[in-house]
């Protein structure tokens, strides 16, 4: 009984892992002179509903999700199952998806590159 208590808490303290940055300033804006990629914003920006990486993004950035355990850790009131809510952290979540940050490793979640790049052109070429 006492080992399928500690395997339960180890499982679930890697869950808690989930959708938490390593970054301790999660609203700190991207810095000036960052080694992020400048995206072509010439031609086309993707519309925020046709960015597909945000429907991967609300496994755990959701408004609906209240809890640590739902946001598999991820800080509250960072979500992007809006465009509205994605818009104040575009630039963060663009450095952090750039640096591989974001999504986790271990959170099950992944991104191709092609999502990854039009996630970072949208929110870096949003006006």
């Amino acid at each position: 009984m006492r080992i399928l208590l500690v395997l339960m808490t180890v499982a679930a303290m890697s869950m808690w892992t989930g959708c938490k940055s390593d970054d301790d300033d999660e609203d700190e804006a991207v810095e000036e002179g960052s080694n992020m990629m400048e995206p072509d914003c010439d031609g086309t920006v993707p519309a925020f509903e046709d960015v597909s990486a945000f429907d991967k993004c609300v496994t755990c950035h959701d408004s609906t999700k209240t809890t640590a355990a739902t946001r598999m850790a991820a800080p509250q009131g960072i979500n992007f199952d809006s465009e509205s809510a994605a818009l104040e952290h575009a630039a963060k979540a663009a450095e952090e998806v750039e640096e591989n940050k974001m999504p986790p490793v271990g959170s099950g979640v992944t991104i191709s590159a092609s999502e990854k790049e039009e996630l970072i052109k949208w929110a870096l070429c949003t006006d």
